[in-house]
């Protein structure tokens, strides 16, 4: 185990002890889900330790909450990965290992099995996309070892259970749910003024685009698209919030359709709400997802929001959604246009109030279900 593991003493014993195993936690959806959770959980009953790879910006959070932080070798080093987290979770006997890896999940749910942890959790966090190329036929590939090491199956969404475990294992997976603090994203018109400030955003409309620079969020597309916008409309902004390997490409894309006056692009920061506070619309052209937490957010903020239709409709929870094919990037333009000319207020995201995806409700059924696989330990379901 790496030096920098962190240690807290006197862990209740009558808690219920959770490792929630990781990856690359320094940014990303899954990361934000689970601090959703871990803000809400009783953590007098419940114990929760972080496995990643590296520091993350919500190690701070983690240990004023009481949990622990451990990182460990990226599973692209097998033998160094399963090694030292096999000897974690054998020296700390968890009650549970909950890994959210997808199609990595293997690694860490073998050594959790090695380990003797009788609940194992796989948890399908996504999908994937013939688009990926051989990535993608790696995770074809690799996906059934997770079945195997599971004693307990999970997923995001519908979508993602179905293409990760199969018809034969989807029936018996647990759906919970993407939930999000809906008190985050409450505006009013000074919060919209101030926020606008501190980020140094110019007058004018904003299109919005949240999510890793990656092949998979397509965030090419929706420069594409707003070049089509730009053309239409005046005092309208691109804004794209996060960092990932194609923002250099990105920022060559957009310097070439002469955007770059138009087009801001802005790092990540764990106050997403801010960015919402200033959207007028948000656009998501992914070429697959599980199920899009920054969508959910996005309608919790009252946000109209465009997504591709490779993205479940199970993310359309009020009005304020549109699924569209990716065929076509002029109907992108005009679905933007119209949100843009039709938005005279924001809407309320009032409708996910008290649902599954209000993390209020989701949290009490997480530590359900966490109750109910510590209390029947060695069974599988």
């Amino acid at each position: 185990m790496d030096e920098r593991e962190e240690r807290a003493g006197g862990i209740a014993e009558n808690k219920i002890r959770i490792a929630q195993v990781l990856g690359n936690a320094g940014s990303g959806g899954v990361i934000s889900w689970l601090m959703n959770f871990y803000r809400r959980v009783d953590r007098e009953r419940f114990a929760f330790d972080f496995y990643m790879y590296s520091p993350s910006p919500y190690d701070e959070e983690i240990r004023s909450l009481g949990g622990r932080v451990f990182y460990y070798p990226k599973v692209f080093n097998v033998i160094g990965a399963f090694g030292t987290l096999r000897r974690c979770f054998k020296r700390e006997k968890y009650d549970i290992v909950h890994v959210h890896m997808t199609t990595l999940s293997f690694v860490a749910l073998a050594a959790a099995k090695s380990a003797g942890v009788s609940v194992r959790i796989c948890h399908a966090h996504t999908s994937a996309h013939s688009g990926e190329g051989w990535k993608y036929l790696v995770k074809v590939l690799i996906r059934p070892l997770s079945k195997l090491f599971a004693t307990h199956l999970a997923g995001c969404s519908e979508l993602a259970i179905n293409w990760f475990y199969g018809k034969k294992h989807a029936s018996c997976a647990k759906l919970i749910h993407n939930a999000v603090d809906l008190t985050r994203f409450e505006f009013d018109d000074e919060y919209r003024r101030a926020a606008r400030e501190e980020l140094s955003l110019p007058k004018g409309r904003v299109i919005g685009f949240v999510g890793r620079l990656e092949k998979q969020k397509n965030a090419g597309f929706a420069v594409e698209t707003f070049a089509l916008v730009a053309g239409r409309t005046r005092d309208t902004y691109l804004l794209i919030v996060g960092s990932g390997s194609e923002r250099e490409a990105l920022k060559k894309k957009i310097a070439a359709l002469g955007l770059s006056e138009r087009v801001l692009l802005m790092p990540e920061r764990r106050d997403v709400e801010k960015y919402f506070a200033v959207t007028d619309v948000l656009v998501m052209p992914s070429l697959f997802e599980g199920l899009p937490l920054v969508a959910i957010e996005a309608q919790a903020a009252g946000i109209p929001v465009i997504l591709s239709d490779n993205i479940t409709r199970e993310t359309g929870l009020t009005e304020n959604c549109r699924f569209l094919s990716l065929k076509s990037r002029r109907a992108w333009a005009d679905a933007v246009v119209g949100a843009l000319e039709s938005r005279d207020e924001r809407r309320s995201g009032g409708a996910l109030e008290g649902g599954p995806f209000d993390i209020r409700a989701e949290a009490r059924a997480l530590e359900e279900y966490y109750s109910s696989l510590a209390a029947r330990k060695g069974e599988r379901l």
